[in-house]
């Protein structure tokens, strides 16, 4: 396209009412274009005004732009024998379960998606440091150490920060953050953009990233997650970037109040795997994180993939937070085990501590919510206390009987 760079014939704000023309041509708004202009030194201001103008006139404008000739391209097709006939390499596991069967392959594409404030980021956080250190994600490992880019589309830095400090092993030299507010104007280019494509493209280059976290799918395009013609151009280029450039995307999207995830289906159709993340009925996430995990897409089935119950354990102790996980159908049986076990250790030493009880636990593997496990401990605690008070007769019956006996 002709610029004041390229041009000097033509009348600058001409050059630029073309800019703006291409930029209606591929269907962009005034804030691409206002994008777009600020680059070549155009006030934003006067960018608007262009761009006003120029679709006014568009349909005059647009017969002075280049028209590409069409091309043609050339499609393949196998015969199934020589399909079948194809070596394509062993499958490289991004994440394996403890027997060593793959649960997820590089490259792919996987969506990670709930309701606001269950605990997408945490658990992208969790799932990221794992695959860069070669790690433990919940029940899965990462066989190897990979280059990660998280793409950081909505939480301020400061308040960032707090949390990985928690979260994250600042030694790590896989872990690489791009941040909103570390951009030059303070915000990321629309994904939906070309020059947004390219200028992500650049990023995952530039830092060799294997694996690439996008949080959100939504804040990063900043379009209607409704509109199906975006929705094409994102599914477009997360197959660009797992089918030609080979990398693995793990992309975040809301739920929405219905508890499915907000906007377009058609994002679903080229993932290979989905994780929703739900509360536990009743549960609003006022002590902290806890939620469902399971799998609402898979094309290949998930080694361990049971539906588990998570929680995330911030006052434990030690370097960072702890994670937890167990089968829902057995978190029940688990804190029946718990306080049984709690109750033998109490009958033989009476003054043991709550926080000796939960170290013991832990070791135990029956370990859940310290602030759970606190209230268990405690309550397991009055109901000796009030037999021990209770009149020998009461007491009996509680013993099964022997002491009535004994009289």
């Amino acid at each position: 396209m002709t610029t004041p760079a390229d041009n000097h014939t033509l009348a600058p704000h001409v050059a630029w009412m073309l800019v703006c023309a291409a930029v209606i041509k591929r269907g962009g708004t005034a804030e691409d274009a206002t994008t777009t202009l600020r680059a070549m030194g155009v006030a934003d201001a006067d960018a608007q005004k262009l761009f006003t103008d120029a679709r006014a006139l568009y349909p005059k404008l647009q017969n002075l732009l280049p028209s590409a000739a069409l091309t043609v391209p050339t499609l393949q097709a196998h015969s199934i024998r020589d399909f079948m006939a194809q070596e394509f390499g062993a499958p490289d596991p991004l994440l394996t379960s403890a027997d060593g069967r793959m649960m997820l392959e590089h490259p792919s594409l996987t969506q990670l998606h709930a309701y606001r404030g269950v605990g997408k980021s945490n658990l992208a956080f969790a799932l990221g440091t794992a695959v860069a250190d070669a790690g433990r994600w919940l029940r899965w490992s990462s066989p190897r150490p990979r280059r990660v880019l998280y793409v950081e589309g909505e939480q301020p830095s400061r308040s960032l920060q707090r949390k990985l400090r928690a979260l994250v092993p600042e030694k790590s030299e896989n872990f690489f953050l791009a941040l909103r507010e570390a951009q030059p104007d303070g915000r990321f280019p629309k994904i939906v953009t070309p020059e947004g494509r390219a200028a992500f493209e650049r990023l995952i280059a530039q830092y060799s990233a294997d694996v690439v976290i996008l949080d959100s799918l939504s804040t990063l395009a900043n379009v209607a997650m409704n509109d199906e013609e975006n929705q094409l151009v994102l599914g477009d280029w997360l197959m660009h970037l797992r089918t030609v450039l080979r990398k693995s995307v793990i992309y975040l999207q809301h739920d929405g109040k219905t508890g499915l995830q907000r906007g377009h289906s058609k994002h679903e159709d080229w993932i290979d795997l989905s994780i929703h993340l739900k509360w536990p009925e009743n549960y609003y996430g006022a002590d902290g994180l806890r939620c469902h995990l399971e799998f609402d897409k898979a094309r290949e089935p998930v080694p361990d993939g049971q539906n588990l119950l998570i929680s995330l354990d911030t006052e434990l102790g030690g370097d960072r937070p702890q994670w937890f996980w167990q089968e829902p159908t057995g978190a029940q049986d688990l804190r029946q085990r718990a306080s049984t076990r709690v109750l033998e250790w109490l009958l033989e030493s009476p003054d043991l501590s709550a926080n000796t009880i939960v170290d013991r636990l832990r070791q135990d593997n029956l370990s859940y919510q310290k602030k759970e496990m606190l209230k268990m401990i405690a309550g397991v605690k009055e109901t000796l206390r009030k037999v021990q008070d209770s009149p020998p007769v009461q007491r009996s019956l509680v013993n099964g009987g022997d002491e009535m006996e004994r009289r």
